[in-house]
Parts: C-alpha cells; structure tokens; sequence
C-alpha cells in the first residue's frame, strides 16, 4: 500500500509499532457516570404520605408515628390554646395589610408598626400577596393546592416583589424568637428554595420572622445560588417522608413533651425520663 508524504513524495507504508504496553482488561479505566450535584429523582412514587409542608416534614423527622397518627390514621390533633392565639393574630395581620382594618396599626401588632405600614403600602401598589397558597409537583412545578399530584405546599405571610429581581418574604411569630432560630432560619431557607424555582427571574431574597410579642426579629438573606445549592438534599428529605413505609415511634423529651397521642394514651411508646438516669 502506498502512502502520501508530507513532502509530496510517495512511498510505501510502514506499519506503526505500538510502542506501549499491552493493558489488560484489568487495567482498563471505565469512569463511572457524573451524577451531577444538583440533580433530583422525580420518578419515585408516593407512599400513604403523599404530601409535605415545612412543619410536617420537622415532625416527621423529629418522629415518624406522631406524622402517622395524624395523616395516615386520620386521628385528628386539637388546636391548642397558643395556636389558636397565633392564628388570631395572624388574620389580624393578613386583615390589616389587605387594607380590612382601618389606618391604624392594630394593638397585637404595634411592635412592628412601620413594617405592618409598608407592607399595607406596598399591597396597595399590588407588590405584597398575603397567605398565597403554593402547591408543587414533585419536580418543583407549580400545580392547585387540592390537586392530586401535589407534592409540597408552602403559604407565606406575606411576600413582596421588588421590581429589581428581589424580594422579601415576612413571616409572623406569636411564639419566642430564643431557641429557634434554627429551625425558623431552615424554614425561611425552605422558602427561599421555594421562592426561587417558583419565580424565575428572581436573584435575591430576604426572610425576616418578626415575633410580635417581644418586637423581635430574626433575618436571613440568599442569593439564587446560595439557596438552590440546599436545594437537593431538601428534595432528599422530603422524598424520604413521602416514600415512607414504615412510620416507628422516636420517644424523646422533645418529641414527647407536647405531644398530644402520648398524653391521651394513644401512642404506647412515651418517653421516659427515668430510664436516662
């Protein structure tokens, strides 16, 4: 066989030697698939718990068979006096920035009354909604609050759209701002995720809890980037929960303190205090 040269000429060719060593099929190198850090599983199917908020995921997490007792058993838990206190208060607020109470701030939300003012005049520049019902499918996408394939509902006190790709999330607590701030800081965190996959054009997001007992606050702030990097492993623990099989009791003083089943003797697996001494 004849073989064209660089330089024009023309000559036989010459059979490459392979001058490296032989591998073995051992010592092949076959490189696994990339799975991407940001990626879902979205083709899982829901179990006896078929939807999840932030609070149901934390009583979940905190122990299973209180979240079985009431969404999978139907045993209905009593509103306690606190919480309907807190829902009051929260209609109050909703009433007021809607513009249904008049101009003056009313007396449970006088600790914050030029942020109850902004808000009532940013929702009248139609920039704030109140209590929006947010639904999602279990890839993020916007779905009805009742429909079936509802995956996650989340409802805000109030959000407000800035027209510069910001926004501000407020959240309204009756209860102390002293040992949660944890847990309010991932619910806003939660929000945040939320907030982003829902609006797209957003860049920038800032969650205040304002505790309107003691005129306290507590703030977090993300941009796009910082937030949806939680994205996945908040995915994660919410497919545990809606995939779930089984839902075993996790006695603890926590977990036990206020729970309703164990008091009226509904759930045999009580913490107790003795048995840690």
């Amino acid at each position: 066989m004849m073989e064209f040269k660089p330089n024009g000429a023309v000559g036989k060719a010459v059979p490459k030697q392979n001058t490296q060593p032989a591998q073995t099929e051992k010592q092949m190198f076959v490189p696994k698939p990339i799975k991407r850090s940001n990626e879902i599983d979205t083709t899982f199917e829901v179990g006896q718990i078929a939807a999840w908020s932030f609070s149901s995921l934390q009583s979940f997490e905190q122990c299973p068979r209180k979240v079985a007792f009431r969404q999978v058993d139907k045993i209905p838990e009593p509103s306690s006096p606190a919480a309907e206190r807190g829902s009051e208060i929260h209609n109050l607020a909703e009433r007021y920035v809607r513009g249904e109470e008049g101009e003056e701030v009313p007396l449970p939300l006088q600790k914050f009354k030029k942020g109850f003012e902004a808000l009532k005049a940013a929702f009248e520049a139609g920039k704030v909604t109140c209590e929006e019902e947010w639904a999602f499918t279990k890839d993020w996408s916007q779905t009805g609050w009742r429909d079936k394939d509802c995956w996650h509902r989340a409802k805000l006190d109030a959000f407000l759209v800035e027209g510069d790709g910001s926004a501000l999330i407020v959240d309204y607590k009756t209860g102390k701002k002293f040992g949660n701030e944890l847990k309010h800081g991932e619910q806003g965190l939660t929000y945040a995720i939320g907030a982003f996959l829902r609006y797209p054009g957003l860049d920038f997001i800032k969650i205040e809890f304002w505790y309107l007992d003691k005129g306290e606050k507590l703030t977090r702030q993300y941009t796009r980037q910082q937030a949806l990097v939680f994205h996945p492993q908040l995915h994660q623990r919410a497919k545990t929960m809606t995939t779930a099989v089984d839902f075993p009791a996790q006695p603890s003083l926590n977990a036990c303190r206020f729970c309703y089943y164990g008091k009226e003797g509904i759930c045999k697996e009580v913490f107790d205090a003795s048995q840690t001494l």
